[in-house]
């Protein structure tokens, strides 16, 4: 959506936008901060962890970082386009450059383990030598089913479920900021039963 609004769900609202945002994963979000401010930044990236972790989430922040415009940002969800077909047309698009000043395009690839082998076989070439105006997020909750092919020519960040006293602590903070009110112990509870997850605690 263009613009968010105070109606709109919690973890909707609140999703990152920079990796100042970002709660928990100190250590992926320093080598990410370190690795987009230098010289040469890598044009292929692996985000693997659990559902509702943050990957997609980091991936487009990756894009925010390099330059890349919301039009060109390109997201595709593997679980219901995994063929040969669709990548194919995905990676003839990416030939030309965005619409936006700098012209740069991310492609995010969700539930990238879902893609067929032909659709990983296309893809070889262009995660090893992408256009210069061209960058690949792959998420994944699967890594084991990502061929090593992909997975040796991508920067890969492996996000681990947070401890639940971090919830805990991030939620205490949200319940202020918006005024909610809860029973007591509800937090804690919250922290326990949200599985790691920012965007489980907040739904």
């Amino acid at each position: 959506p263009a613009q968010l609004l105070s109606s709109d769900p919690l973890h909707v609202r609140l999703r990152p936008a920079t990796l100042a945002d970002v709660v928990g994963h100190s250590g992926i979000v320093k080598a990410l901060g370190n690795l987009l401010s230098g010289k040469s930044v890598p044009h292929s990236f692996l985000f693997t962890g659990p559902s509702g972790g943050g990957k997609t989430t980091l991936a487009r922040i990756v894009g925010t970082l390099i330059g890349v415009a919301k039009d060109g940002r390109v997201e595709i969800d593997a679980a219901r386009y995994s063929g040969v077909d669709n990548i194919r047309s995905i990676i003839t698009g990416s030939q030309f450059s965005s619409l936006s000043a700098t012209g740069r395009k991310l492609i995010i690839i969700d539930e990238a383990h879902r893609l067929s082998k032909g659709a990983w076989d296309s893809l070889l070439l262009s995660v090893e030598e992408p256009p210069p105006h061209v960058w690949w997020c792959f998420c994944s909750t699967e890594p084991d089913k990502i061929p090593k092919t992909i997975q040796t020519r991508c920067h890969a960040f492996d996000l681990k479920p947070l401890k639940w006293d971090e919830l805990a602590e991030y939620l205490d903070t949200i319940v202020k900021q918006e005024r909610l009110a809860l029973p007591s112990g509800m937090i804690e509870i919250l922290a326990r039963r949200s599985n790691g997850s920012v965007r489980q605690a907040l739904v």
